[in-house]
């Protein structure tokens, strides 16, 4: 699998993710599958589940279209679809714990047996040799983990976006390990799986419109575990505590809440607000700022991880237990002098009013706009420079007249929106194709065409997930809907080229054409005066092109 289809996994999983929310959303509300405010729960009002169906879907469909199934991840897929249906019934119809747990253990035996998923090789994690288990052991082992992860991810999600956030940062740290380890099955899992946890973060962060509920919480746990044993078994490379060094926050929180319940005759799944979002919230800090420190413990450890992953197995393993074990007593600690943390949320709230809070966010989105303005004319004028090469009158004139006809459009009736960015695809579309012909030329006396444009590319996509963080509206995103057929059209394409004898890789054309599309898209939605500005700047390099193709 190149490096490439996994943007066009990452992509597909994330734009159907955010297409598919919404729809999810009203179906749960009327099904009656919704979350209403009780004595555990955060929220104060009525939210809808089953978010998890906007997860898993778009994630299975990513991963069948693009990559080649290999035999782990047949056997992840398949078991995810038993522990995706457990827990979509569960949040239809309300299981028994007991009915939960023989799904859950269902599908974590589908995927070790289909999957071959066996915690054999677990290193030398007490300083004494490499532990090596028979199958038997390994297997059952396999079982115990899996299972115990699905629960860890479903106990911790508590508060608004927390478990979806975890989950976001241990796929990243994932992401990384499968890049250096060149571990293709786990990256094609994890990049999908990362997509579909983001589109569905816009609409689960504080305040949430909808919960992953079991369906999701189910799933996303196991498929973690899942991935956590492809990276360190068999084909992989990956120290077996690295993963557990990711996912520590989850899984230490879930041992140490059933320890308690043990220790006190409890029992083991009795629902209490023990866990450590409870214990933070019980601080004083309001929902969004406790889930900010957890996500904040999480990301120390995933980076610590992957700094710390040649270290020996007993010194990582020693880490986790000495920081996991500080964690919890310091936070033991400040709960039995809570009166120190009276007011926190007032103070904070004082020291940093709304009017400052608003200033901030808007200067966010001036600077992000202000880059992709910047991105794309750059890529303009790269077209031009790329096409005094080619000596191709016939496309810049093409390219020209699209552009200009576009600006002129938009400067009689300004209110036609749609046909203007039609126009300016079609330009930022040749523009691409011109780019991707001369990949290989040298401008700068340094640098390549194509590692320019790939870095503009890149960038462009950061900031466009970044901007659809920051909106809010359901409606923006519907509004997108175009767009987002032009893209699953494009990445369509994008599949079928390779076997197509085509005289340029049309994959890098309407990837990066239909990219930069949509952020031209992003920026109409905040400034139709930073559109107009990119429009001009395209059109002004081909016309000092023509100019000099002419003369």
């Amino acid at each position: 699998m190149h490096l490439m289809h996994t943007f066009y996994i990452f992509a597909t999983a994330l734009f159907s993710s955010l297409i598919m929310v919404p729809a999810i959303r009203r179906w749960a509300i009327d099904t009656g599958a919704i979350d209403f405010p009780g004595e555990r729960r955060a929220h104060n009002r009525a939210v809808a589940r089953a978010g998890g169906v906007a997860i898993f879907v778009p994630f299975m469909f990513s991963v069948l279209v693009y990559f080649d199934i290999t035999r782990e991840v047949r056997g992840v897929l398949a078991g995810s679809l038993l522990i995706f249906f457990t827990g979509l019934v569960d949040d239809l119809y309300q299981l028994t714990a007991r009915q939960k747990f023989i799904g859950q253990i269902s599908g974590c035996l589908v995927a070790i047996l289909v999957g071959r998923l066996y915690l054999t090789e677990l290193g030398n994690l007490f300083g004494f040799g490499q532990i090596v288990l028979p199958i038997w052991a390994g297997g059952m082992l396999s079982l115990f983990a899996l299972v115990g992860i699905v629960n860890a991810l479903n106990l911790i999600d508590g508060l608004d976006g927390l478990a979806g956030g975890l989950s976001a940062i241990a796929v990243l740290a994932f992401i990384c390990l499968a890049l250096q380890e060149r571990n293709m099955a786990v990256l094609a899992v994890s990049v999908a799986l990362l997509g579909s946890l983001i589109g569905f973060l816009k609409y689960n962060a504080f305040p949430a419109r909808i919960f992953m509920g079991d369906t999701g919480s189910l799933v996303v746990g196991f498929l973690l575990g899942s991935l956590s044993i492809m990276l360190t078994q068999g084909e992989g490379t990956v120290k077996a505590v690295v993963p557990l060094m990711i996912l520590s926050v989850p899984i230490v929180d879930t041992l140490v809440v059933m320890i308690r319940r043990l220790l006190k005759g409890e029992a083991v799944l009795k629902a209490d607000r023990t866990h450590i979002h409870h214990k933070i919230v019980e601080l004083g800090l309001d929902p969004s700022l406790t889930v900010l420190s957890i996500h904040s413990l999480a990301l120390v450890w995933a980076v610590a991880a992957l700094l710390l992953r040649r270290q020996p197995e007993y010194i990582l393993f020693s880490i986790v237990v000495a920081g996991s074990f500080a964690t919890h007593f310091m936070i033991n600690a400040l709960l039995r002098r809570r009166y120190l943390f009276s007011g926190f949320e007032e103070k904070i709230n004082r020291s940093v009013s709304s009017q400052e809070r608003h200033r901030l966010k808007r200067a966010i989105e001036q600077v992000s706009s202000f880059l992709i303005v910047s991105l794309l004319s750059l890529y303009g004028f790269l077209g031009a420079a790329a096409s005094a090469g080619m000596e191709s009158v016939a496309l810049v004139a093409c390219s020209l007249m699209a552009g200009l006809l576009g600006l002129l459009l938009f400067a009689i009736s300004p209110k036609r929106i749609n046909l203007f960015c039609l126009l300016i695809l079609i330009t930022i579309l040749l523009i691409s194709y011109q780019v991707e012909a001369v990949s290989d030329s040298i401008i700068l006396g340094v640098l390549s065409v194509a590692w320019i444009s790939n870095a503009v590319f890149v960038l462009l996509a950061l900031l466009v997930v970044f901007k659809f963080i920051l909106m809010k509206s359901t409606d923006t995103v519907l509004d997108f809907l175009f767009e987002f057929i032009l893209l699953a059209m494009a990445l369509t394409l994008a599949v079928v080229s390779a076997d197509l004898d085509l005289e340029y890789h049309v994959s890098g054309v309407v990837s990066k054409g239909i990219v930069s599309f949509i952020a031209l898209k992003l920026l109409i939605i905040g400034s139709r005066k930073q559109a107009f500005v990119v429009a001009t700047a395209m059109n002004l390099s081909l016309l000092f092109l023509m100019f000099c193709v002419l003369t």
